[in-house]
C-alpha cells in the first residue's frame, strides 16, 4: 500500500528491513488530502517511469517524466491524456505525480528517465545502476525531503524505494559521489590476498595489482576479480583502491611488487626492506602527494604507513639515494673501536658539518682518504684513511658509508649506455643509478606486509 491508496485515516501495514509493521496513518495537509481523494480533473501530471499502452494502431510508449492531463480519477488509478502520442490511458496513481512536484526539485525531470534507462539496461550491474542515479543526487535529496512525503507522495515513495535498494549495496544516491563511489568503478589489489575455498579443497591467490570490480558494498566489500576469472570474495577496505590510481603514478606497480617477498620465509631486516622500497622513491613521492589522499586513500595510507616506519631508521622513501661515484654502503659507519683510522692515522675522526657532495670532493682530492661516512642527523661526515669491511659496523640508516673508488692500472672497461663495470671486483651498477653495496637478500622482492586472508568464497 501507499499513502495515495489510503483513506484519510487507516491502519497502514508496511515492510521495513524485512519486518512488517502496523501503524495508524493520518493525512492532514490539503495536498495530501487531495492525493488520497485522487488527482484533480484537468491537473497536469508527469509519469515517474516508462509507460506502455497497447492500442489498435500499435503500442504507445510514454517516457519517464512525460506530461499529461488527468481526465478521470479514483482511489487507486487515474486516466491521463498524454501529450506524447495524444492518447489517453489508465495508470496506477503511484506511477504519476503532479507536474508541480517535478518543478519543485531541480533536475528531477532528468533523473526519472536516467533511472528508468539504467533499470532496464540488462548489461549493467546493480552498483552501476545506483551510481547512474547518484549522478542526480541533488534532485534525489530534494524529492526525499520530509516535506515532500505529503506534498508529493508518489515521487517521495519512488525515490525512497531506489534509495533503500542502493543503500543496501553501499551507494547513497542522495549524496555527492566521492572516493567511495570511485572505488565502485574498478579496483585493484594493494596487497596479496588469499582465499580458502568454501569446499575446503585448497586456496586461491589474488596477486598484487590484480583488478576487479566491487559488486556489493554493505557490511563487507565483495569483489568480482578478473583473475582468477569468476572469483568472488570479500576484501578489507585497506586491501583495494580505485584502479585508476595504479596508473596515476609511474612506477607504482614496481613499488608494490617490491613490497612483496618472492619467498615468504625469507627473513629481511627492516633496513633491507626499506632500502628495497627506496629504489622506487619517485612512485612513493607521487603517491603521497596531499591531493591524492582523497582520490586514492588506500594507496596513500599504505605508502604513508611504510614511509613513516622507514623514517624511524633513517630511510626517506620519497627521496632517491644521492648520485655518487663512491660505493654506497647503507646503514653502516666506520668504527674506531674496531680499528678504523682517520686521515691522520688516529682513531679520533674529525666531524665535518658539510654536505655529502662536498665531503666526496674533499676525499677525492686527498690521496690518503679511502672512505667517508655520513650522518643524516648531523648533516655532516667523517673522513677515513682505513676502513675495510672488518672495521665497519651496522647501524641505523641515518648513517651511510661511501667507499672511494680504487684506481686501476688495467685497461679501461667497456662502457655502454646500460652498465658500467667498476674496478672493484663484483660491482656492476646501472649507469643512471649510484653505486650501492647491499645484502644479496635484496635481490629478491622485499615484503613489508603480506596479507594472509582466510575468507570463504562467496
Amino acid at each position: 500500500f501507499r499513502p495515495s491508496d489510503l483513506p484519510v485515516g487507516a491502519f497502514l501495514m508496511e515492510r521495513r528491513r524485512g519486518v512488517w509493521h502496523l501503524s495508524l496513518w493520518f493525512c492532514w495537509s490539503a495536498a495530501c488530502l487531495r492525493a488520497v481523494a485522487g488527482l484533480d480533473i484537468g491537473e497536469e501530471v508527469s509519469s515517474l517511469d516508462i509507460l506502455s499502452y497497447s492500442t489498435d494502431s500499435g503500442p504507445v510508449v510514454i517516457p519517464a517524466a512525460g506530461l499529461g492531463t488527468v481526465q478521470k480519477n479514483s482511489s487507486s488509478d487515474v486516466t491521463v491524456l498524454w501529450t506524447d502520442g495524444g492518447k489517453a490511458g489508465v495508470v496506477a496513481g503511484n506511477l504519476v505525480e503532479r507536474k508541480a512536484c517535478l518543478a519543485t526539485c531541480a533536475g528531477l525531470s532528468a533523473f526519472l528517465p536516467a533511472a528508468s534507462e539504467a533499470l532496464r539496461n540488462g548489461s549493467m550491474m546493480e552498483v552501476d545502476r545506483c551510481m547512474a542515479m547518484q549522478m542526480h543526487y541533488q534532485a534525489t535529496a530534494c524529492a526525499m525531503a520530509s516535506a515532500q512525503e505529503r506534498q508529493c507522495p508518489s515521487a517521495f515513495s519512488r525515490m525512497k524505494q531506489y534509495s533503500d535498494v542502493c543503500t543496501d549495496i553501499g551507494v547513497d544516491i542522495a549524496s555527492a559521489p566521492g572516493d567511495i563511489a570511485l572505488r565502485f568503478q574498478r579496483i585493484f589489489a594493494l596487497t596479496p590476498i588469499r582465499y580458502n575455498t568454501s569446499s575446503g579443497s585448497g586456496t586461491v591467490h589474488v596477486a598484487v595489482g590484480s583488478r576487479g570490480r566491487i559488486i556489493r558494498r554493505a557490511a563487507s566489500i565483495v569483489v568480482l576479480w578478473d583473475e582468477p576469472a569468476g572469483l568472488v570474495g570479500n576484501v578489507a577496505e585497506a586491501q583495494v583502491d580505485n584502479s585508476t590510481c595504479l596508473e596515476s603514478c609511474a612506477g607504482l606497480m614496481d613499488y608494490l611488487l617490491a613490497g612483496v617477498s618472492a619467498a615468504p620465509d625469507t627473513a629481511l631486516t627492516q633496513a633491507e626492506l626499506c632500502l628495497a622500497l627506496q629504489a622506487h622513491a619517485n612512485a612513493s613521492a607521487c603517491g603521497l602527494k596531499e591531493e591524492r589522499r582523497a582520490m586514492c586513500p588506500g594507496v596513500w595510507s599504505l605508502l604513508n604507513e611504510r614511509a613513516g616506519s622507514c623514517s624511524t631508521i633513517g630511510v626517506d622513501l620519497t627521496k632517491e639515494i644521492p648520485a655518487t661515484d663512491y660505493e654506497h654502503v647503507p646503514c653502516t659507519y666506520c668504527s674506531s673501536d674496531l680499528g678504523a683510522r682517520d686521515m691522520t692515522g688516529t682513531a679520533f675522526a674529525i666531524f665535518h658539518y658539510i654536505p655529502l657532495n662536498v665531503c666526496e670532493e674533499w676525499c677525492a682530492t686527498n690521496s690518503t682518504c679511502g672512505a667517508i661516512d655520513y650522518s643524516m642527523t648531523k648533516s655532516g661526515c667523517r673522513m677515513w684513511s682505513w676502513c675495510p669491511s672488518n672495521v665497519q659496523r651496522g647501524a641505523s640508516c641515518f648513517w651511510a658509508l661511501y667507499e672511494k673508488p680504487r684506481p686501476t692500472t688495467t685497461a679501461l672497461p667497456t662502457i655502454n649506455a646500460t652498465t658500467t663495470t667498476h674496478a672493484r671486483a663484483g660491482v656492476v651498477s646501472v649507469s643512471s643509478a649510484p653505486m650501492r653495496r647491499v645484502p644479496a637478500a635484496l635481490t629478491a622482492a622485499a615484503a613489508l606486509m603480506v596479507v594472509d586472508m582466510h575468507i570463504l568464497l562467496a
